[in-house]
This record gives structure tokens, sequence and C-alpha cells, in this order.
């Protein structure tokens, strides 16, 4: 597994991180200059914010050199060079520099450069390419700034490397409406021309905001989940398989969807009853005994049918939902459930100060649509926030750390959750 907690820039740089960091794109430290010119380097695509070096899955763990060979003034010719893939095609001062290792663009600047000014750094390869676990990234449309229907398409190897885990991302904004979001959907495949999602689930929200996003990510072959903080509150996303409570062969694609709302036109600031964690899914209204409604969390089932769960719906109505369908420990009736007043039990931390995890278990009850335990969420759990204890606290149990965010905006006892770190 690999993990990483970062800054984004805003919305769509933040998905464009989950993206690169998904699919093993490899990472690179801070250009170095020497010499005399006075201009930059970055990247200045749509994706990937200017002063940044571009790169790729297939990029290596290298040093790169990338050196002036022809100084004249405006159109400077440049060396590109790897120490371990060797010389490149040259670069050209003003001109978008791309192969199949980095990507970059020099800009003037008010001194010109002369020969043998460099550049130098290193690239190191993505975690989960190293692993074997990266995402393959099948469309790339790009990161809408409104509405449009423009998706990125990944998918997953699985822990083994023979599965297809299809999960696709959409950035979802209004400037006027002041939202800007990140929707997730899950699909059992695609057609490329013209694009279409086959068995495709309910899009979820993750709201974010078009500005500095703090955020931690955790990925596998099999899972991607997410937590961003917006001002002060946490808002989550999870997208892969679960760990199912059945063999491959009784349930082949066990497919999870879940974000903070099932609503895409919704602010950050939002604190309705249905914006909730991963932890503690919400929908507009009490579960159904089919599989229609809306929810912030939806499964595939064995039967090829998408399921939304819930533990809370409405906006300031009911407090919980029905356990038709549900997340425990975090339900109506678990060990954890939100707004329990204070004659109920609370779970506390341990005598020595350390606190236990519980697994995030999905759920169902008679023809909802059976009574059985699907399995649980990979990575995440249920943990008191009784006592000492707050958003971004680390955990270790047995030499793991798990990182800790609250319900959204809610900061009572049971309102937190985990994320394994490794």
């Amino acid at each position: 597994m690999a993990y990483k907690t970062a800054i984004a820039d805003d919305y769509r740089d933040l998905a464009e991180q989950v993206k690169q960091f998904a699919c093993g794109y490899a990472t690179h430290d801070t250009p170095i200059f020497t010499g005399t010119g006075d201009g930059t380097i970055g990247h200045t695509t749509t994706a990937l914010k200017s002063g940044r070096i571009g790169t790729h899955p297939a990029t290596l763990t290298e040093t790169w050199v990338i050196e002036c060979t022809d100084a004249t003034a405006g159109a400077e010719a440049w060396s590109v060079t790897g120490s371990v893939t060797g010389a490149l095609a040259g670069a050209t001062t003003g001109v978008v520099y791309t192969s199949g290792q980095i990507d970059f663009k020099i800009a003037a600047g008010t001194v010109d450069f002369a020969l043998n000014d460099q550049w130098q750094f290193t690239t190191t390869q993505g975690q989960l390419t190293a692993d074997g676990e990266a995402w393959s990234l099948e469309v790339d449309e790009g990161w809408a700034s409104d509405h449009a229907e423009q998706y990125v398409i990944l998918c997953g190897p699985g822990s083994a490397g023979t599965d297809e885990i299809y999960v696709t991302m959409r950035t979802f904004a209004d400037d006027v409406a002041d939202y800007h979001n990140l929707l997730f959907y899950g699909s059992t495949g695609y057609i490329a021309s013209p694009r279409q999602l086959i068995n495709k689930s309910t899009s979820v929200c993750m709201p974010l905001w078009n500005s500095i996003i703090p955020y931690w990510l955790a990925v596998n072959g099999r899972r991607i989940v997410l937590s961003a903080k917006i001002s002060t509150v946490y808002t989550s996303a999870y997208a892969g398989f679960i760990l199912p409570y059945a063999t491959p062969t009784q349930y082949p694609y066990p497919l999870l969807i879940a974000g903070s709302s099932y609503h895409s036109q919704v602010q950050w600031s939002d604190d309705r009853r249905y914006y909730r964690s991963i932890a503690d899914p919400g929908s507009s209204s009490s579960i159904s005994t089919g599989p229609g409604g809306y929810s912030s969390m939806y499964l595939l089932h064995p039967s090829g049918t998408w399921y939304n769960y819930a533990n809370a719906y409405g906006s300031t109505g009911s407090v919980y939902a029905t356990n038709r369908r549900c997340l425990w420990p975090t339900n109506k009736t678990g060990l954890a459930a939100s707004f329990k007043d204070e004659n109920d039990i609370k779970i506390r931390e341990n005598l020595d100060g350390t606190r236990d995890l519980y697994p995030l278990i999905l759920s169902s009850i008679a023809n909802y649509p059976a009574d059985n335990l699907w399995g649980e969420l990979d990575g995440c759990y249920w943990v008191t926030g009784f006592g000492s204890f707050s958003a971004e606290d680390v955990i270790t149990i047995n030499g793991i750390n798990y990182v800790g965010f609250q319900n959204v905006h809610r900061t009572e006892w049971c309102s937190y959750w985990a994320m394994r770190q490794q």
C-alpha cells in the first residue's frame, strides 16, 4: 500500500494528484538552477500547475540534468539527460517539452540564459509502480471547471494484479453557487467511443473548494481512500473493493463507492444531516427495499445490482436511518450511534491511553436485500474520540500508524474514523 499526505492548490489539482498517485506517477524534488539566466522551469498544461515537472508511471528513480547548449536569446536549446535513461531529445525555451519520462517548459526571464546554465533534479519512481499495484489510466478527459462531463477512468489491478476495478472521477463546480467538488462513480467496465460506463453506479460527492486543500491519501491495487481538510471540515471518499466476507467465486466484484454527500451541488460548509463521512454514510430519505434512492455510499452486490447504504437521512429531521442497509458500528444500534444522549454508554480509550479500532462493516437485513454482513472497508476503521483525541491525531498499533478524522464538522466522541497509513 502507498500513503501520501500533501497540500493541493485547489479542487482540480487535488483530483490530478489523486490520479497521478494512484497511477504510480513518479515524484521529483525541487529543480536546482545554476548559471546566469533568471528564467523558470515548470509545467503549464491544464492539469499540471506551473512550477512542477511532469512525470509518468514509467519515470524511473534517477537524476536529471537540463543544460543550455545554445544561448540564442529567447530560443535557447537545452540537452536533457537522465542518469539512468541517458540523453533524450533536446528542449527549447518557450516550448512545452514532452517525453515518456519527464515533461516541462522553460520560460525566459529578464536576464538571458547562457551556455552551460542548467537545472538538476531527481525523480523517484512511484511507489505503486514499484509495488506492482499502480492503477492504469484508461480515459483522461481532464478536469472541468464547471459541469462539463469530463471523465477520468482508472482501473485497479487488485492485490494480485489480475482484477479490473473501474473507478471514475469527475470535477463538478459552479463559481457563482460557490461549490467546487469531486464526484466518484463505480462501474464494471467502459466503452471508449462513444465513452460510456458499463453498469455505472450513481455518483457520490466529495465537497471541496477552490483554494488550498491539505489531504491524506491511501491507495493499494484494490481501493483508493481520501480525506481532505476544507477550513475546519473533513470530507472523504472511498472507491474500490471492500474486503468481502465471501470467496472470490461467491463475490467476485465487491465494489464500493462512497463520498460525503449524495448531492453533487453542495458546498463544503453545508451542515445538513446527510453530509457525512465515509464511516457514517447519509441519504436523502430512509432506505427502501429495492436499490432506489440517493445515498453517499453504494455497494455492488453479487447480483450485479447497486444498493445504497446509509446510517442517517434528511436535512434536519430524523437522525437515524433504519438498519436495513447500513454501516456498523456507526449505525442506529451500533457502538457509536451519532448523537447518543448522555445516559448512554460511551466507548472510551483504554486504561493505558491506547485506542482500539473497529472495522466498518456493511450489513443488510430482511428484504433489503437479505440478512447478511457483506464485508468491511479496507484500511478504514471507527475509533472513539472520547478523551483527548482530535482530527489528524495518529494512532500506532503493532507498529502500524493510523490517522484519525472527524465526521465532517462533527466532533462528538462517536464522530471519528481512522485511515491506515502503511
